[in-house]
């Protein structure tokens, strides 16, 4: 097989085959791993990133990062929590999508009025988010375990529908809307999207935007799973959702998505932590492993922009 060849077969069925022979040796190596919960347990641990990388890979495709979803994730958290009591469990979930939805606002206002460059804005307001988060519970969880229904986002059906919704909505954006043509352009070269006629501004904001709103609806499902508004939720939730972002094939420079990819690689970072979980291996070692899946997702974007560049 030529060196073409196998990057074609690559992009289109590797990760699969990694999830495929991955499943397969769990089921050999851990008789627990081959039964219906681990497929609920997969989707009930894996939905807030795959949410969450589906904005994100609208944002990459656009040429930005958003390293303040983590952060984020707290500050929803710790909004829906407080305000259960004064707007009960509906009226708080939809304020903590306004809230998510504003902060993405701010962040995309901060890049494209600003002129600072979205890594850097997005460092700042992910200390920003993370500091209002604690100052507003005074550094307390908000205990939710006595509200009724404050687990219905955290059953099955809910998750199967979010998480296809999450994707459906971002397809359709990427693929049949005017707006994807207009993100990987601004992606791939925004002078040359100014050049043509597109609102370069406009559409970054837009996905920051995007982004957040994933963000605060992943929040919402881990608000619903924990039972409380945690403010301390959310650490290093942005480099995993990069991390299945780019393993799943966008390119890191833009221009380039692959939803299809972000969800596979959902899935298979999900199937690693289960694997790890009934090997009862560390914590610790299992962000070690996580550390290692990014370095490896960014090693295979270079070696793709090499073989592009050279060929």
């Amino acid at each position: 097989m030529s060196e073409a060849r196998f990057w074609r077969w690559w992009d289109r069925y590797g990760l699969l085959a990694i999830l495929v022979v991955a499943v397969a040796a769990l089921a050999v190596a851990q008789p627990r791993f081959r039964s219906w919960y681990t497929a609920l347990n997969l989707l009930s641990t894996s939905a807030p990133v795959a949410i969450a990388g589906a904005g994100m890979t609208l944002a990459i495709t656009c040429g930005v990062f958003d390293l303040s979803v983590g952060a984020l994730l707290a500050l929803v958290s710790v909004t829906i929590g407080m305000l259960v009591p004064y707007l009960g469990l509906t009226g708080a979930l939809a304020a903590g999508l306004v809230a998510g939805g504003a902060a993405g606002l701010v962040n995309g206002l901060i890049v494209t009025r600003l002129r600072i460059q979205a890594f850097i804005a997005t460092l700042g307001t992910m200390l920003l988010w993370r500091g209002l988060a604690l100052w507003v519970s005074g550094g307390k969880d908000a205990n939710l375990v006595h509200v009724s229904a404050v687990k219905v986002l955290a059953q099955w059906g809910w998750l199967a529908v979010l998480v296809a919704g999450a994707y459906g909505l971002s397809a359709l954006i990427y693929y049949r809307l005017p707006l994807g043509i207009r993100l990987r352009a601004v992606g791939s070269s925004a002078s040359s999207a100014w050049a043509s006629g597109v609102n370069v501004n406009a559409v970054t904001v837009f996905v920051f935007v995007y982004v957040a709103l994933t963000a605060a609806v992943a929040a919402a499902i881990t608000t619903s799973q924990l039972a409380m508004g945690g403010c301390n939720l959310g650490v290093a939730f942005e480099l995993e959702t990069i991390t299945v972002v780019l393993l799943g094939g966008t390119a890191l420079r833009g221009g380039r998505g692959n939803l299809g990819g972000t969800l596979l690689a959902t899935a298979l970072l999900g199937v690693m932590r289960i694997g790890l979980d009934l090997a009862n291996v560390k914590d610790e070692y299992q962000r070690l492993a996580i550390g290692l899946l990014l370095l490896a997702a960014l090693a295979l974007d270079g070696l793709r922009r090499a073989r592009k560049e050279g060929a």
